[in-house]
């Protein structure tokens, strides 16, 4: 490992290890579809008054103008099919005060994006917008919710799957017509070009596709093996970012259990064991608490969850199961940061090789496989029984598909957590699943056999959209 001076962390194989976490660990609050759809918006109405948020950390150049939100006449939202799918009927986090509004899918997403004070983000931040609706503001909810929006999908059906978002805001004032206009392009805080009706305020598409590409690049020629060497060596800033995701996941559950969200998946498996009709083991206590987190998330808390590679569901999945079996097997909180930055990494890897969108479940598949080598890591394994436990999951769980996020996918974690947990046993009694199917010996490969899979299941995207989602009616 080699320390950059440029940074407070350290550069393993030109990779720098406190950036890739401060870029890919980051909290989330509620579906960061929505969470995407909601800073658009909002970055769209600051545009039309010639602005740009300041967490972008660029000159505002374009004319001040001085419109209000009552004048807002039509917007227009054009997703594709990923974001689309997650974002039509998950639930969106809203203060307690407001919560009989219970607002919920694409268009109440925009609606509150609207109503935030954007300008008060703070860089990382991004995906925490709804954070900042205002009581003033809210107010104006019912008045937005009845202006005409055009929601498309744009999508040509091919390729790897890509996140795209594209706001227009249209306001007419003495028969002229003025315009917003955001787009967010591959990941979900990724701003790529802010215009309005005097043209373009922000633009930085080139210089962020530059960077990703190098960085997953870089990342995806690791072996598993290097992924524990940087576990076992982090920064003093990839250590403190893992420590808070202890503990806003852990909160996360804890109101999952406290409160009723969704289907209440986690309470119901609770009251089953404290019936007796579910034994009272570890397992079924890691899967109490990952979907109770998934509850709240999907169901509308204002607990932030700490996404990984993009996704809330995603960190949930690869980090409450350790916690727990951490609990279970002697509380180490230095081994407990390396088995989650290793989850962390594994799924991460796993992300890039698949997308952060597709037609496979990220939550369940990608960091699943990243929980059972964390897992494996903290009870002890070695490099070879990590990369077994990643071939054990990979043999199990890789058909599990997204329909798009909602209270549902608490099930799917529940179904994970077990799975990892079991694969991780296996791997350390000796059970390891090599070189048939999908599953090569080295688990690397595996994970890349496992991206392109996801990746060649356009046409079964292209169903779970077309014929499952399209024909119910948008909100």
């Amino acid at each position: 490992m080699k320390k950059n001076d440029s940074d407070d962390g350290c550069c393993y194989k030109n990779i720098n290890v406190a950036k890739l976490f401060r870029d890919e660990v980051k909290p989330a609050l509620g579906c960061t579809e929505v969470g995407a759809i909601g800073l658009a918006s909002a970055a769209s109405f600051m545009a039309i008054n010639g602005c740009i948020p300041s967490f972008l950390k660029e000159k505002n150049t374009g004319t001040r103008r001085d419109f209000n939100i009552k004048e807002i006449r039509k917007i227009t939202v054009k997703l594709d099919r990923n974001v689309y799918k997650n974002a039509k009927s998950v639930s969106i986090p809203i203060k307690d005060t407001f919560r009989k509004m219970a607002p919920k899918g694409i268009k109440d997403a925009m609606v509150l994006g609207i109503l935030c004070e954007i300008d008060k983000l703070r860089s990382g931040r991004e995906l925490e917008i709804f954070n900042l609706i205002t009581d003033t503001n809210i107010k104006n909810f019912e008045r937005l919710s009845k202006v005409p929006v055009d929601i498309k999908i744009v999508d040509k059906w091919t390729g790897k799957s890509d996140i795209f978002i594209n706001i227009r805001i249209e306001i007419v004032r003495k028969n002229t017509k003025y315009f917003g206009d955001v787009i967010i392009k591959h990941r979900h805080s990724n701003i790529a070009k802010i215009s309005n009706d005097k043209g373009i305020l922000f633009q930085n598409e080139t210089k962020y596709l530059h960077n990703s590409n190098n960085k997953k690049e870089e990342l995806l020629s690791l072996s598993i093996s290097d992924l524990i060497k940087i576990s076992e060596n982090l920064p003093k800033s990839a250590k403190d970012i893992i420590k808070e995701s202890i503990k806003l996941n852990t909160v996360l559950a804890e109101e999952g259990l406290a409160n009723k969200y969704g289907l209440n998946i986690g309470k119901s498996l609770f009251d089953l064991v404290k019936a007796n009709k579910l034994e009272n083991s570890f397992i079924n206590q890691a899967k109490i608490q990952t979907s109770a987190a998934c509850d709240a998330r999907m169901g509308g808390s204002m607990k932030p969850a700490m996404s990984v590679g993009g996704a809330g569901n995603q960190g949930i999945m690869a980090s409450i199961p350790i916690i727990i079996l951490a609990g279970k097997y002697g509380y180490n909180e230095d081994k407990l940061i390396k088995a989650l930055s290793l989850s962390y990494l594994v799924t991460i890897s796993s992300t890039y090789c698949s997308g952060e969108l597709s037609a496979s479940c990220g939550c369940g598949i990608k960091a699943g496989i990243g929980a059972t080598a964390g897992i494996t890591y903290y009870l002890g394994g070695s490099d070879i029984e990590v990369s077994s436990a990643i071939n054990n999951m990979a043999a199990t769980i890789p058909g599990m598909i997204c329909d798009g996020a909602k209270s549902g996918c608490a099930m799917k974690l529940s179904s994970s957590t077990a799975i990892a947990i079991e694969s991780s046993l296996l791997a350390l009694n000796g059970t390891m699943i090599e070189d048939e199917g999908i599953i090569e010996r080295k688990a690397e490969k595996t994970m890349q056999n496992i991206g392109k899979i996801s990746n060649s299941q356009v046409f079964t995207d292209r169903v779970l959209v077309e014929k499952i989602l399209l024909p119910r009616n948008i909100k």
